[in-house]
């Protein structure tokens, strides 16, 4: 849309052009200046030399309505202009000095400096100036000046000034005025200038000139008022003998005039704010000529604020009343009289003023300690009479300690966070803010306190029961400030800690193993397992004994997860459960087979988030990279977060102690992408007082005959960082292979020749820390039987024979010439040579489903391949221009599954003959222009005045409606031609869909002739088009600074040249509403009538190209209209140096309505009233003649 400066009456919005390009209306008017002496202001005139209504049809109106005008008015060189005062329409209000002698002016022509000369422009928008009649005077505008200096007038018809402004600035500065009543209609109609000369006497003022004064003063203090320092006598200082007395006396205080002509105010005691008295000037002995003006003064207060101090609590405000010991002029200050605002805000807290003038201090949560802030009083009615002051504050610390409960059990330490409940200033206490220190010690263990803040509690040996002890908890900064409070301590008996195990094993296979192998007793008490489990397996028997062993028989065929529950005891018949989860695989991985997710364990405190490598015991049995975990199902006491390098992180939430679950899913990059689910088990556990370390299971897989490798101590931890080692001689053995263990928990295992099915073996792991701590855990291996050999192949059809834009399919077939089944899926990637592209809309072929990304296409079928069996599909592409006289070569692959020993021929290429050119059409369109038709009535051909100038640019200027035919630069010699075909201008053409007329086939620049003709680049050719091809279009033209046309069929084209007359009026033309008539009452009407025909609609100065209907209007007043786009490239032009909007633009612009080589914003022969003889007068749809009436384009 266009973009608008919405106030189109404020600076500068004036109109212009050229005098000598401007005919005479018969309807003239001439200018004229008085001066109003009793008001000291010059009035500027239009004197009509003929009444209304009149003859003209479009006026036929008592009153009448003007356009654009300028008012250049010749003045004194030491005159200047201010104060320019509206009286009909909007007038520029800062007009610059012209003239010889101004700065950035030089000028070639002799002129009399004893002149200058100020351009007054009205804004564009339609003004109603009442009612015309001979000889009447319509104000315009007034002013006032700086002086009396001389004669004032409008600038007189042939002035020097006006060829010397022209010549050397390029500015267009005679008067001009334009109006309904001055201007006849048609599209051929070029504006008539108004303007015909001045009229009536010169203007003057009267001598003496006394000017407005102000002071500012000290309450009680006379001060004397040099008055006559801004006032003139005949335009200047004021050098010889004036009478000065004070005309009217200050309300307040006294004012006296000085033999030396200056005047004495001397303000009462105690008194401060405004008062005022005026003076008059005279000229001696000439009591007639005087001049009054006002002396404003203001009396300044005196206010002194002093500084305050307060104390309080942490986490309590504080309310001081800073005005007790402030005053003002001397006396208390108070809300009456003064304001009060914050001045530096405190480094910490917040400061809040209150509406009696008092200030609130909050201390920020948790501090203590010293604190300040400033406050600003100022007086009310001078609020610019302020002063200052500190208030200081001393915030104390507040030490709050509360009772702690917690469980051990007998014979375990436990350390005890007593802060964790604690406040320091009503926030967390923390070991770097407070001491801890123990009151007094448990009856039944010892107490200590560690340097983090910490209590551990050791029991004493088989106690059991309730014991307790107190503590103490002090301020670091103020150590006077302590809180007391108890521990109570509840001991259990000792109890099992079983941990969960999981093992796997394949379809149809036993599995054995030991649920006691990582499980303790806190007490070391002996444990027993229950024979019978809690839960049983849901898909298969197990047989359990009391060591722990057991063995799980998956039921017949059954794949995927299983698990028990079983129950452990100690020999005080305390006992507890754990979980042992078993995955079933499928014993006979083939081509793409899913990854292996493994079960995982981890340890952590309360509070403490840990960070879970879940992949590192993951794998796929094709080797294939692992993508990043997904949660499948999230824990219900904490939150886990998939971290960027594909770990996991689990936080319990506040305070929370158990074990967690969660199940995540991790992915291969196969075709077709496949998963595998696990489920990561969180045991969170009190802090431990004493040293522990953690082992947890492990699980792996190999095919038959061949080695694995791992490292079983990748998911092992410990809480306290302390360094892990393995025993390198496992606690329990291989049975069915060899293993080498290393003290970093790598490990080599080598299966037995011909064992298929599920191995273990339990390795031990210490740390070294206090004890040291030890574990153990068991690493369980599965043996797949060896996979089959699958051998895939990948081949083209016969290569097809391409036709550039026209699709042609290309066959492809996969193969599977191994001695083993392809489990699937058949997946396919197609790389094109460049500028060769899939045909629109293609995405399946034979059950494939096909994605494209840039030149790949990748298709994939899920269906398996069994031996010497195949897959075909055929995948059409389309051969782009560039591509014509040259073969493309294409390459296809498919996947490499595993135990594919000739991966060569899973690729194939092929290369077709030379691309050949598809048929493509040709057009001879014609139109007109009608800014290139302006003033032309005796004619057929266009002005070709841009090419004349040497203005037409050797590139298009339609880069934006991003062309899909290319076209060159002009031709040499192109812009030499005369006569009818001559070049006018750049135009740009497009083909539309036949069946979606907003839809672009194809498009490209062209060159537009005097007679209309639209041909190619180099002058003469009719136009060609790469994309389309022999069919049906709607065929439409656009111009850059013109509203476009297009036909209301669609036509058949050929390669033949058809000739399409946009000129005629009999060509039917689409139009929004449907109608095509050049004369009815419509709001749609696709081109202006001309003497010659019709023309595409002039006055587009913004090229507006909004993406829904209408994409383009041409608008003289309002939001978006055009007129403010030709006052933009005037303004901004980079010679036009002084910026004025009267400034001529020569060049290649939009803002050239007429297209005569000149973007002419304000003045004579400007720009801007074709725009508005278009909206108002040309247009039959604008049946009320408003000015804000939109043309709108005719485009879909």
């Amino acid at each position: 849309m266009k973009q608008l400066s919405t106030c189109l009456i404020l600076v500068y919005f004036l109109l212009g052009g050229y005098l000598a390009r401007a005919q005479q209306s018969p309807n003239t008017v001439d200018y004229r200046i008085t001066y109003d002496a009793t008001r000291g202001r010059y009035i500027a005139y239009v004197v009509p030399n003929y009444s209304t209504p009149n003859s003209n049809s479009y006026n036929t109106g008592e009153d009448e309505l003007g356009g654009t005008a300028q008012f250049t008015i010749k003045v004194p060189a030491s005159f200047s202009i201010t104060a320019v005062y509206d009286l009909n329409g909007s007038w520029d209000k800062q007009p610059i000095r012209l003239g010889p002698g101004n700065p950035n002016q030089t000028y070639t022509t002799a002129l009399d400096p004893n002149y200058n000369y100020f351009v007054i422009g009205k804004a564009p928008n339609e003004v109603n100036y009442g009612k015309f009649t001979p000889g009447a005077l319509i104000g315009l505008f007034e002013f006032t000046g700086n002086g009396c200096f001389g004669e004032i007038t409008p600038l007189p018809p042939g002035d020097p000034f006006i060829l010397a402004a022209d010549t050397d600035l390029s500015f267009n500065v005679a008067n001009s005025f334009y109006s309904r009543s001055g201007q006849p209609s048609g599209g051929n109609q070029a504006p008539l200038e108004q303007f015909r000369a001045i009229t009536g006497p010169a203007a003057q003022c009267a001598v003496l000139q006394a000017n407005p004064d102000s002071y500012s003063l000290t309450a009680g203090i006379p001060a004397s008022l040099s008055v006559l320092a801004n006032d003139t006598q005949n335009g200047q200082p004021i050098s010889g003998t004036v009478t000065v007395t004070v005309s009217v006396q200050p309300t307040i205080g006294t004012a006296t005039p000085n033999a030396n002509g200056t005047i004495t105010y001397t303000p009462p005691a105690g008194y401060s704010g405004p008062a005022s008295f005026t003076y008059t000037i005279c000229a001696p002995g000439q009591t007639t000529i005087c001049s009054s003006a006002a002396v404003s003064l203001t009396v300044n207060a005196v206010i002194v604020a002093t500084p305050d101090q307060s104390t309080t609590n942490a986490g309590t405000s504080v309310t001081t009343t800073v005005l007790a010991n402030d005053t003002r002029n001397g006396l208390p200050a108070s809300t009456t009289n003064v304001t009060v605002s914050l001045g530096t805000p405190p480094a910490i807290g917040t400061a809040v003023v209150n509406g009696d003038g008092t200030i609130t201090y909050t201390p920020a949560p948790g501090f203590s300690g010293p604190v300040s802030y400033t406050y600003t009083i100022c007086d009310i009615a001078q609020p610019g009479q302020c002063s200052s002051a500190a208030v200081s504050l001393t915030v104390n610390t507040v030490i709050i300690t509360n009772p702690d409960q917690v469980t051990t059990a007998s014979g375990t330490p436990i350390s005890v966070s007593v802060l964790a409940n604690d406040t320091r200033n009503g926030l967390p206490a923390s070991a770097s803010n407070v001491t801890v220190s123990l009151a007094n010690q448990p009856a039944n263990g010892t107490a200590v306190v560690n340097p983090n803040g910490t209590i551990t509690y050791t029991p004493t040996p088989a106690f059991f029961g309730v014991n307790s002890f107190s503590y103490t908890v002090c301020d670091i900064s103020q150590p006077g400030q302590c809180s007391t409070n108890l521990v109570t301590v509840t001991v259990l008996p000792s109890r099992p800690l079983p941990q969960g195990d999981f093992n796997q094993t394949v379809r149809n296979i036993s599995v054995t193993g030991n649920v006691l192998t990582n499980d303790r007793e806190s007490a070391g008490l002996p444990l027993t397992v229950t024979i019978t489990p809690t839960v049983p397996p849901a898909n298969g028997t197990l047989i359990l004994t009391a060591a722990g062993n057991y063995t799980y028989t998956p039921a017949t065929s059954f794949t995927g997860n299983d698990a028990f529950t079983y129950q452990v005891c100690n020999t005080g018949a305390v006992c507890a459960t754990a979980l042992v989860s078993i995955k079933v695989r499928d014993n006979a991985p083939n081509g793409n087979d899913s990854p292996i997710a493994q079960n995982d364990q981890v340890t952590t405190t309360p509070n403490t988030p840990v960070i879970i490598n879940v992949k590192a015991n993951d794998s796929d049995p094709d080797g294939q990279s692992l993508g990043t975990p997904i949660i499948v199902t999230s824990p219900v006491n904490g939150n886990v977060t998939v971290n960027a390098n594909g770990t996991i992180t689990y936080s319990p939430v506040s305070s929370f102690t158990g074990v967690e679950t969660f199940t995540y899913q991790i992915c291969d990059n196969g075709s077709p992408v496949l998963c595998d689910q696990a489920t990561v088990t969180v045991s969170v556990r009190s802090n431990p007082a004493v040293n522990q370390t953690y082992a947890y299971d492990d699980a792996y897989s190999t095919f038959a005959g061949t080695s694995v490798t791992g490292v079983v101590s990748s998911n092992d931890q410990d809480l306290e960082g302390n360094i892990q080692a393995v025993f390198t001689v496992p606690v329990r053995a291989t049975t069915s292979g060899s293993l080498l263990l290393t003290s970093t928990g790598s490990f080599t295992y080598t299966p037995n020749a011909g064992f298929t099915g599920t191995d273990s073996f339990v390795y031990q792991v210490c740390d070294n820390g206090p004890g040291p701590a030890c574990t153990v855990a068991t690493a369980y291996i599965t043996v797949f039987p060896a996979n089959g050999a699958v051998d895939l192949s990948i081949s083209f059809g016969p290569a097809p024979s391409l036709t550039a834009t026209l699709a042609s399919g290309l066959p492809i077939t996969v193969s599977n010439v191994g001695t083993g089944n392809y489990a699937g899926p058949v997946s396919v990637t197609l790389t094109l040579p460049a500028n060769v592209s899939v045909a629109p809309g293609f995405t399946t072929s034979n059950g494939f489903t096909c994605s494209v990304s840039g030149q790949l296409v990748t298709c994939v079928k899920s269906v398996s391949l069994t031996t010497l069996t195949s897959e075909t599909l055929t995948i059409p592409v389309v051969a782009g221009l560039a591509t014509v006289g040259q073969p493309q070569t294409f390459t296809v692959n498919t996947v490499v599954p595993a135990g594919d020993a000739t991966p060569a021929n899973n690729v194939a290429t092929v290369t077709t003959a030379a691309v050949i050119r598809a048929p493509i059409v040709q057009l001879l369109p014609q139109v007109y222009l009608q800014g290139a038709l302006f003033g032309v009535t005796s004619s057929t051909l266009m002005r070709d005045d841009l090419r004349n100038l040497g203005l037409l640019p050797t590139n298009h200027p339609y880069t934006t409606l991003n062309p899909i035919t290319p076209v060159g630069g002009l031709t040499s010699g192109v812009t030499s031609v005369t006569g009818n075909n001559a070049i006018v201008d750049w135009v740009f053409v497009e083909l539309r869909s036949p069946t979606s007329m907003s839809t672009i086939i194809d498009s490209r620049a062209a060159l537009l002739q005097r007679d209309g003709d639209v041909v190619d680049v180099d002058g003469v050719s009719s136009l060609t088009f790469n994309q389309a091809l022999t069919g049906n279009y709607y065929v439409a033209i656009r111009h850059r600074n013109h509203l476009g046309v297009m036909t209301q069929a669609a036509l058949a084209l050929s390669p033949t040249p058809v000739t399409i007359d946009f000129r005629n009026t009999s060509t039917p033309t689409y139009t929004n509403s449907g109608t095509t008539s050049y004369t009815q009452v419509v709001l749609d009407q696709a081109q202006v009538l001309v003497q010659q025909g019709v023309a595409m609609w002039a006055g587009n100065a913004l090229n507006d190209n909004a993406a829904s209907f209408p994409h383009n209007v041409v608008l003289y007043q309002g939001p978006n209209n055009d007129v403010n786009q030709t006052y933009q490239q005037v303004i901004n032009a980079p010679d036009n140096r002084l910026g004025r909007p009267f400034y001529r633009l020569k060049g290649y612009y939009l803002g050239d309505v007429n297209m005569d080589g000149f973007v002419v914003f304000q003045g004579t022969g400007n720009d801007v009233e074709f725009i508005y003889s278009n909206v108002v007068k040309n247009h039959p749809g604008n049946s009320f003649r408003q000015s804000f009436f939109a043309i709108r384009e005719q485009l879909p």
